[in-house]
Order: structure tokens, then C-alpha cells, then sequence
């Protein structure tokens, strides 16, 4: 299993057990769930700050979407594969957004 994810250490913890101190959980369904150890190999406090930007730029183009797609002219004016573009788009960076949220819950945790 360590070859399959590439790393020194892996373990497997049943449902009943404490999640694991010092780690970011990565939910990847209602089976599995990652934890990745943190605390002591990266500077928590420098990636929380980090991660507060990326999510700031993520959050400012979903919001330039969304005005975008609001104007009054949009739906007569544009095309419906660029609205479709659009649309898809906006789903993307509301998961982006909702992934960098969920890791920043994590690291916030961890500070």
C-alpha cells in the first residue's frame, strides 16, 4: 500500500478509531477518508497564510463571474456555449473555493 501513495508510513484506522494528531483530513468518501501528517514537516502558520490568499483570488473570480453572468445584457447578448462556459466555470470555483475553505478549517486546527 506505501508503494501505491508514495510515502514512508501508512496506516489504516477503523471507523470507531481518534482521528490522528498534527494531520490535515482530506474527505474522499463515505469510505475513505486521508490524513496527512503536518505539524513538525511544514510551517503551518506560512501555509494557513498562503492558502488565505489562494482562496481570496479564488473567492474574487468567482464573485467577477457571477457579476458577469448578472448584467442585465448577458442573457440576450451572449451565446449559450459561452453562457454554458460560464456556468461551468462557476461550479469549478465554487468547489475550489469549498476545498480551499475545508483546508483552511483543517490548518486552522493545527495552529
Amino acid at each position: 500500500m506505501r508503494t501505491m501513495i508514495k510515502c514512508g508510513e501508512a496506516s489504516f484506522l477503523k471507523a470507531s478509531d481518534a482521528d490522528p494528531e498534527g494531520c490535515l483530513q482530506q474527505y474522499i468518501n463515505d469510505e475513505l477518508k486521508i490524513f496527512l501528517k503536518v505539524v513538525g514537516v511544514i510551517e503551518v502558520k506560512s501555509a494557513f497564510e498562503q492558502l488565505q490568499t489562494n482562496a481570496a483570488a479564488i473567492e474574487k473570480r468567482m464573485n467577477d463571474a457571477i457579476a458577469k453572468t448578472n448584467k442585465p445584457s448577458y442573457k440576450d447578448k451572449v451565446p449559450d456555449n459561452v453562457k454554458e462556459e460560464d456556468t461551468k466555470k462557476i461550479t469549478q470555483l465554487k468547489t475550489e473555493l469549498a476545498e480551499a475553505q475545508g483546508s483552511l478549517e483543517g490548518l486552522k486546527k493545527l495552529l
